[in-house]
């Protein structure tokens, strides 16, 4: 209990910081966390223009320092590994650590039984994969994972998924990690999930709705409303 207690509040936290733009949550530095970024790799994604300038490498790393813990708390919860379904419905939320830069985790959404719609990373654009081919990708390397989570809200998941799918399916809106949370022309993975339930579900299915800012992937399952952990895959 006191260690569910723990992420929740860390979660929280980070959440609320973001409301600024950026997380500012302190932490003690770890050099190791910032080889997730790069300064080498900041400045060829200002280059290729997939990062923009409103967000420097300090934010890049500090949210990937903060996502390194909440990774961290969330492996040492004793509900990480509970299973309740492999059922999967429109509007599921799925997230997977097996992506560390440019943002730590990545993220997309059921929009279909066995479909996902998702942004990969730089220099690609918004498609679709089947469950199988997400673990494929993303479930490979020995500790790996991915998460499914629901909102409680029934009418939530089908209503962010219909927008998702109306606003970027076939879309050639470009990768780019930017603070602005309005566009569909640039986006990343967690923008598109957190801007399906924002505009499709509406903005009481986020728990602080904001326009500005950057969502980092492992802070979806606390900025939507009433997400509840639906299964875990290793």
């Amino acid at each position: 209990m006191k260690k569910k207690l723990s992420v929740m509040l860390s979660a929280i936290m980070m959440c609320v910081t973001i409301l600024g733009g950026i997380s500012t949550v302190s932490a003690e530095v770890n050099s190791d966390s910032d080889e997730l970024f790069t300064q080498e790799q900041y400045d060829e994604g200002i280059r290729e223009g997939w990062i923009e300038e409103d967000t420097s490498l300090e934010d890049i790393q500090q949210l990937n320092r903060d996502s390194a813990r909440l990774e961290e708390e969330l492996e040492n919860d004793p509900s990480f590994y509970e299973v309740k379904t492999n059922t999967f419905r429109a509007g599921d939320i799925i997230v997977t650590n097996g992506v560390k830069v440019p943002l730590a985790g990545h993220a997309g959404i059921f929009v279909g039984k066995n479909t996902i719609l998702h942004i990969a990373g730089p220099k690609k654009h918004p498609k679709t994969l089947s469950f199988s081919s997400w673990k494929n990708s993303y479930n490979k390397k020995a500790g790996s994972w991915t998460k499914v989570y629901r909102s409680t809200t029934s009418s939530y998941g089908p209503a962010a998924s219909n927008w998702a799918m109306k606003h970027y399916y076939g879309s050639n809106a470009e990768y780019v990690i930017n603070q602005d949370l309005k566009s569909t022309s640039k986006t990343y993975c967690s923008k598109i999930v957190y801007q399906a339930y924002y505009y499709g579900a509406g903005s009481k299915s986020i728990i602080n709705p904001m326009t500005r800012g950057i969502i980092p992937p492992y802070d979806l399952r606390i900025v939507i409303r009433n997400c509840a952990l639906k299964h875990t895959y290793n």
